[in-house]
């Protein structure tokens, strides 16, 4: 009695903090055994689950958690037969307008809004996107740091959001769109377009996380894919298309992950699940630079709509990605070899790709001038056009004018 006096005579601040600092299965339980509490959560019922998913997922994070939980709920996702091309395009933009501009200073869901289900589900899921972050930076890392005479430091907090934002970004486009489309007069534009809601080099980080995942983690512990059905590498790309990150948890099952194989190769015999999760026509990203007046086939390198859609804490991933689309389309010798860049390994190719996720800091400390600053590109760059042929066709959309980058 005592104790029940006590917790009635706390001021209502205080009671919504206590509840605020608690864990989501916690908050229920003392909101129903502690009627002292209840009041306080029926009144503040979706501010204090916000609260508490915030605190548990982090804020950088928390627009793309609620975005792929919306992709789980959508009426809309994977559909087959599939709907018509005009009705899935009107649907990417419209989930991709809501869940998936970055530039938003509000949440897609209004933390009052904010319901048990979809906070138990955001949390839930979330300590998934960590471990396999960290398993993939560990591997990256590995690789790189191997011939270092020094271990490899801890991924800073900046590097582990690129990698979960690449993660969550897979997740959400595999849930909405996990069968390969076809269409008269393109080739999955609209999967192209659903990516275009990420930056270029989150669709480029998600290329060697997909690589990692299907060749590292699972094709290991895949059978053998049976006779005139599709390959051993096909059979596990599709596996990450049904199953994705919560199927991995499948891998420790051995009787569950051979089931899971046998089931899928029937059921590719009907359904064209993908074996890529990232923007798997452009993995370089130059669909995202702008068009040369009007002309998709012919682009340039001036970025500011990328960065003003994307606004980066630190710039090592933009920077990065930024020279390798230099390196590629443009004589990489001529617009660099004499300015200055001493590093005997240039950041292009695979070790670009494999270390997509890095801050500055690393990119300078491991490369020492191997990679030029932004304000060198830019001015180096600013004219440079190049022949876009190569990923464009003229009958594909300008994706980033369609979605609103400019």
């Amino acid at each position: 009695m005592a104790a029940q006096n006590s917790l009635a005579n706390l001021p209502s601040e205080i009671k919504r903090m206590i509840m605020e600092n608690t864990d989501i299965t916690s908050v229920r339980a003392l909101a129903c055994t502690c009627r002292h509490f209840r009041n306080i959560y029926k009144k503040s019922y979706g501010h204090i689950t916000h609260s508490i998913t915030l605190k548990a997922v982090g804020e950088d994070v928390l627009p793309l958690a609620i975005a792929r939980y919306a992709a789980t709920q959508a009426d809309w996702k994977a559909q087959w037969p599939l709907p018509s091309y005009d009705e899935l395009m009107a649907n990417v933009h419209r989930f991709g307008h809501k869940y998936l501009i970055r530039t938003k200073k509000e949440l897609s869901i209004h933390p009052k809004d904010f319901s048990f289900s979809m906070a138990s589900e955001i949390i839930s899921f979330h300590p998934i996107v960590e471990r396999w972050s960290l398993a993939y930076a560990r591997w990256s890392m590995d690789d790189i740091y191997k011939d270092k005479s020094s271990s490899a430091p801890a991924p800073t907090g900046t590097e582990m959001t690129r990698i979960q934002v690449a993660l969550y970004a897979m997740e959400i486009t595999r849930e909405l769109l996990p069968f390969s489309l076809t269409h008269p007069n393109a080739d999955d534009i609209v999967w192209d377009m659903l990516w275009h809601y990420f930056a270029p080099w989150e669709s480029r980080l998600a290329w060697d996380i997909d690589t990692f995942l299907a060749e590292n983690i699972i094709k290991p512990k895949c059978l053998p894919a049976s006779p005139n059905t599709v390959s051993r590498g096909d059979l596990t790309g599709a596996w990450l298309s049904k199953y994705g990150l919560r199927g991995l948890d499948r891998l420790d099952r051995r009787d569950s992950l051979l089931l899971s194989f046998l089931h899928l190769e029937i059921e590719l015999r009907e359904f064209p699940f993908r074996f890529e999760r990232y923007c798997i026509h452009d993995p370089e990203g130059g669909t995202w630079l702008k068009p040369v007046g009007g002309d998709i086939m012919t682009r340039y390198f001036n970025i500011d709509h990328i960065l003003a859609m994307f606004p980066q804490e630190d710039t090592g991933a933009c920077d990065n990605w930024l020279f390798d689309m230099a390196a590629i389309y443009l004589d990489e010798e001529g617009l660099f070899g004499e300015e200055g860049l001493s590093g005997e390994v240039r950041l292009s190719g695979e070790t670009s790709f494999r270390t997509s996720w890095w801050d500055l800091a690393r990119i300078y400390a491991v490369y020492p001038g191997a990679l030029p600053t932004m304000e060198q590109m830019q001015a180096l760059l600013k004219h440079e056009e190049f022949d876009a042929s190569y990923f464009t066709l003229e009958e594909d959309p300008d994706f980033c004018r369609e979605i609103g980058y400019y």
